[in-house]
C-alpha cells in the first residue's frame, strides 16, 4: 500500500515500476502509468468586513480549524474578486453607513451565494433590513444592549450537544444595536437576547431558507469574547470552533438537487 499527498489539483501522472528479474521473458509488463485526477472540494468562504475587528480574525481562526474550509478575507473598500467563487459570504458590519456595499450585495444574490450578516456598531441599520428580510432592526442610536446568548431549544436546523448548549448559557454578552427587532415568520432563531436578567423574544442569531437560499444574521458584535472566554474556562478553543462550523456548515453546504435517486440493498 502507498499513501499519497493530494498537495494540488488536476490529472496527476503516477508511474509505478519493478526492477526486472533475471530470466525474464519480457519487461513490458513491469510498468503501469496510473492517472488520478485529485478535486478540490473544499468550502470556500469568503469573510467580507467594513474595517478591521477582532471578530474577523476570530472567525477565520474558528472556520479555518476544519480542512474543508478555505477562508478569504477582505475589506469592502478594496474587494475586487468575484463572489461567484464562494460558496458562502460573511458580511461583517456591512451594509455601513460609509459603505452600502449594494454592488456586492447585487453580485452575491444574483449568484445564489449564502449570506450572514453580523450587526456591528458600524451597520447601517435601514440598509440591512433592505439587504435581508429575516429580521428587522427599528431603531438605533444611543448605548447598545449587552445581549448574553439565549438557546432556543426548539431550534430545528441542526443539533447541538448539551454541552455545548452549556457553554452557549455561560458566555459573555455581545454588543447588539438599541431598537425594536422582528423576526420572519419563516426564520428560525437559534438564540434570543438576554439583557440583564430579562430574557426577551429579540433574536441574537436567525437563520433561514426561504426558496433554496439560506441566510443568517448575527444581531451583534464580540464574538472574539466568546473565543477568549471558552479558551479561559476550558483551555481550549473548541467549543467556539464547533458552534461557528455548524453555522457555516449549515450555510455552505449545498442542496442535492438531484430529481432521480437509486438506493440499492447491500449484497
Amino acid at each position: 500500500e502507498v499513501t499519497l499527498d493530494a498537495d494540488s489539483p488536476g490529472i496527476q501522472h503516477y508511474v509505478i515500476q519493478v526492477a526486472p528479474l533475471s530470466g525474464e521473458a519480457t519487461t513490458q509488463n513491469n510498468r503501469q502509468d496510473v492517472y488520478i485526477e485529485v478535486l478540490d472540494n473544499r468550502q470556500k468562504i469568503l469573510l467580507l468586513a467594513n474595517s478591521p475587528h477582532p471578530d474577523v480574525s476570530a472567525l477565520k481562526q474558528a472556520i479555518e480549524t476544519n480542512k474543508n474550509y478555505q477562508v478569504t478575507t477582505a475589506y469592502i473598500n478594496n474587494f475586487n474578486g468575484a463572489v461567484r467563487d464562494y460558496d458562502l459570504a460573511i458580511l461583517h458590519g456591512l451594509p455601513s453607513a460609509v459603505n452600502n456595499a449594494s454592488t456586492v450585495l447585487g453580485q452575491l444574490k444574483s449568484a445564489n451565494i449564502p449570506l450572514w450578516f453580523i450587526v456591528t456598531a458600524q451597520t447601517a441599520l435601514s440598509s440591512l433590513n433592505q439587504a435581508q428580510n429575516i429580521v428587522q432592526i427599528n431603531g438605533g442610536g444611543g448605548n447598545p444592549n449587552e445581549a448574553k446568548a439565549d438557546f432556543q431549544r426548539n431550534f430545528s436546523l441542526f443539533t447541538f450537544e448539551n454541552e455545548l448548549v452549556q457553554n452557549l448559557l455561560t458566555l459573555p454578552p455581545l454588543q447588539a444595536p438599541f431598537g425594536q427587532y422582528k423576526a420572519a415568520p419563516t426564520a428560525q432563531v437559534l438564540l434570543k437576547q438576554k439583557i440583564g436578567t430579562v430574557n426577551t423574544d429579540y433574536p441574537l442569531l436567525v437563520l433561514e431558507q426561504a426558496s433554496g437560499y439560506k441566510m443568517a444574521v448575527l444581531c451583534g458584535e464580540g464574538l472574539w469574547r466568546w473565543r477568549l472566554y471558552n479558551f479561559k474556562q476550558q483551555q481550549s478553543h473548541d467549543a467556539f470552533n464547533v458552534m461557528m462550523s455548524k453555522i457555516v456548515q449549515y450555510l455552505s453546504v449545498k442542496n442535492d438537487k438531484r430529481k432521480f435517486r437509486v438506493n440499492m440493498p447491500k449484497t
